[in-house]
């Protein structure tokens, strides 16, 4: 099958790499970047849960960014942990899970209480 793929000619040919980029710039991406911001969206909504909870001065947009930037190491990591094996990849996610954790708990617990009127 693989060289039935490899040896077409004409026009089905000349189509493969623009369908390629057509399934990854409006299927792919899409689907990858709207899960990785859902799941930051989800930390940062957590996070301002246990900040509200600990009466601390933080508002969610902050801890959004906060936990973008805390992210963005793991998220290359398990692009290169990917490329070894799904196993390590896996002890990747929940290294980073907890990484990802200790800096936002760091991060709200550094800051101020919120002052009473």
């Amino acid at each position: 099958m693989y060289r039935l793929f490899f040896q077409s000619e004409g026009v089905i040919a000349d189509l493969i790499l623009p369908m390629f980029a057509v399934y990854f710039l409006f299927i792919y991406f899409p689907i990858f970047a709207l899960s990785v911001f859902s799941l930051i969206a989800a930390v940062a909504a957590i996070a301002l849960t246990v900040a509200k909870l600990a009466d601390r001065k933080l508002t969610y947009l902050m801890l959004y960014k906060i936990a973008a930037f805390a992210a963005t190491i793991p998220i290359i990591g398990y692009g290169g942990s990917l490329l070894i094996g799904e196993e390590f990849a896996m002890i990747w996610i929940w290294a980073s899970f907890i990484y990802l954790v200790a800096v936002l708990i760091r991060v709200i617990f550094h800051y101020p209480k919120a002052r009473k009127k």
